[in-house]
């Protein structure tokens, strides 16, 4: 093993072990103990490039003890006991459970990738989209950049609660997403924007009909977050029954032609997916953009983490959530909704809200 994979990795786990204290206290502490342990550091030689090496050890552990829930280490988890054991006295057990089915393990870092799949975020796209089609019109023609299993796409088959008194979306519907509306007045009402035509690109296909593909979805989820993975759960089984069109492949490749075939207004959606592109990537997407907009409006929301913030302005933020009320397992740091109106080739944009990456508050602007 090269060093330098070693020492990433390392840094990996001293990272996570600061910027999982709120989301993931039990993943914080293992991280601080897999940063000073050679075997456990060792596993990084088998995480595909691209991917954050040390969540993704922790993820795909907690994806081999969902398969193993009478093991010894599952009686750690939180997502596997209402009240798991100490978790100081964890890592001697974990290490043991990741060591002796490494060859399981390292299967898993060298042929996956970390998806994470929260229907939660679909709370602030209903009301992204009803800002799109009070602007551009109805119905809207949806196309989303990283679908993973396409449950943004399906933002109009769930109950809302948005904590006024009134539930919104589809009130029969058996996945419930509560958000905090912390400034602002988002356009809510039913109505939910109508869809002339939804399809959703991704590099990999997700195959919701898949057990195991399922319950993989459900492990990339920290292990605090019970309650996410119960409406992942839910939403998941609803899209293993309902059709979605999802185009594999490269988005600046497959875009062009899902453009040109896709009636009335259109509308691309990136959410928590740009990460991981390149800069040139990102800049090739505004191009593309651009150069399609030469006949027709388009109209692109992004909801993106990348990029710093000023601390400040990120202090700011979480004393105004903590303010709010919300836990301290849902304190993700803002993300900006950003609202681009492509026309004859040219841009505008404007930050039309606020959101986490969680789902739970928006800050809305416009």
């Amino acid at each position: 093993m090269t060093e330098s994979v070693l020492e990433s990795t390392r840094r990996s786990f001293v990272s996570e072990s600061v910027a999982l204290r709120f989301s993931s206290p039990f993943f914080a502490a293992l991280s601080q103990s897999c940063a000073d342990d050679q075997d456990m550091l060792a596993l990084g030689e088998a995480v595909r490039p691209g991917q954050p090496p040390a969540q993704f050890i922790l993820l795909a552990a907690q994806f081999l003890v969902f398969q193993r829930p009478q093991s010894e280490c599952a009686g750690y988890f939180p997502s596997m006991l209402e009240k798991p054991r100490p978790v100081d006295e964890a890592f001697p057990v974990f290490r043991e459970f990741c060591l002796d089915r490494c060859q399981d393990l390292t299967a898993l870092l060298s042929e996956r990738t970390v998806n994470t799949t929260l229907v939660d975020r679909a709370s602030y796209i209903l009301p992204i989209l009803h800002h799109v089609a009070r602007e551009s019109g109805e119905p809207l023609s949806l196309i989303e950049i990283g679908c993973s299993a396409g449950l943004n796409l399906l933002f109009d088959h769930y109950r809302y609660d948005y904590g006024l008194g009134v539930i919104v979306g589809e009130a029969s519907s058996e996945t419930t997403i509560r958000c905090r509306i912390l400034d602002g007045k988002p356009h809510l009402d039913n109505p939910m924007p109508a869809i002339a035509q939804r399809v959703g690109v991704d590099l990999v296909e997700v195959d919701c009909s898949s057990a195991d593909e399922r319950l993989w979805m459900e492990a990339m989820l920290f292990p605090e977050w019970i309650e996410e993975r119960r409406r992942l759960r839910s939403a998941l089984a609803f899209r293993a029954s309902t059709p979605l069109e999802i185009v594999i492949g490269n988005a600046l490749d497959v875009l062009p032609a899902l453009i040109a075939d896709m009636p009335g207004p259109i509308c691309v959606l990136h959410s928590h997916s740009l990460g991981q592109w390149s800069e040139a990537s990102r800049l090739g997407l505004d191009r593309l953009l651009c150069e399609q907009s030469r006949t027709r409006t388009l109209h692109r929301i992004g909801v993106e983490a990348y990029g710093d913030q000023p601390p400040q302005r990120i202090r700011e933020r979480l004393i105004k959530i903590a303010g709010a009320g919300i836990p301290l397992t849902r304190r993700s740091l803002p993300c900006p909704v950003v609202h681009t109106v492509y026309e004859n080739s040219s841009r505008t944009e404007r930050i039309i809200a606020e959101v986490d990456g969680l789902g739970s508050w928006i800050d809305w602007y416009s």
